[in-house]
Formats: C-alpha cells, sequence, structure tokens
C-alpha cells in the first residue's frame, strides 16, 4: 500500500514557551510529523515534543534571519484525539503544525533531511532519493 495523507492540524502563539494542540491520529503504520515555525530573538529552539506524552524525535532544522524551523516525527503515534504539546527554550511567537499519514513504513518512514537557506531565485535544494 503507498502512505496516505491522515489528518492535519495548528496551532500558533505570541510570546510563549509552550504550545498545546489536539490531533487525532487513526489507521494502521502511521506515522505523525510536527513542523515548528520559532521567532527567534535570542536562539530560541524546540526544548522538546510530545504527543499524548511520548516524545518525538528530531528530524531537521535550518536557521534563517530571526526565524528558525524544525521538524519532527513519532512512528506509531495513539490512535483517536490526543494533544500535541511543544515546549520551547524560551518564550518566543511560535507556530505549529501536525500531519500524520498512514500506511508509513515503521522502521524508516523518513530519509535525511535535506535543506537550504537564501535568497536565490528560484529556490533548490538537493535531496536524495530512495
Amino acid at each position: 500500500m503507498a502512505i496516505a495523507f491522515d489528518a492535519a492540524s495548528s496551532s500558533s502563539a505570541d510570546l510563549t514557551t509552550s504550545l498545546t494542540f489536539s490531533h487525532t491520529c487513526s489507521g494502521a503504520d502511521r506515522l505523525l510529523t510536527v513542523g515548528v515555525a520559532v521567532k527567534q530573538d535570542v536562539g530560541q529552539t524546540v526544548s522538546g515534543i510530545t504527543y499524548a506524552g511520548t516524545a518525538l524525535t528530531f528530524v531537521g532544522a535550518v536557521n534563517a534571519p530571526n526565524a528558525r524551523s524544525e521538524i519532527w516525527r513519532l512512528i506509531a503515534p495513539a490512535t483517536g484525539a490526543n494533544n500535541i504539546v511543544v515546549t520551547l527554550s524560551a518564550a518566543t511567537d511560535l507556530a505549529a503544525g501536525g500531519i500524520s499519514f498512514t500506511d508509513a513504513h515503521q522502521t524508516t518512514p523518513l530519509g535525511t533531511a535535506a535543506t537550504a537557506t537564501g535568497a536565490v531565485s528560484p529556490a533548490t535544494v538537493n535531496v536524495s532519493s530512495a
């Protein structure tokens, strides 16, 4: 079977050290990814993310002027409606979104993260294929 979209959720807050929002996972062979955008005033980063109390694994990050984006993942998250909790190293503006998938590989669902920054158009990044 091919990997398939399950559900999406998101939330944001100004000048906060944590963010909690509900996400519902269903189906078999699940994968949850959470993307976070943090305004960096003094180097704020994500301290951790949990879903239903289970810690997510850091995938990768990229820094841009005054901002940082991070991706985290959880293989086989609990089913049903549960909270995603994002905790920051220091208070700042924060936006986060969760996307869950079904029929994902349960050992290595993601490859190596590939990132790039800059102001060149068109934007490009080299990505390894499986």
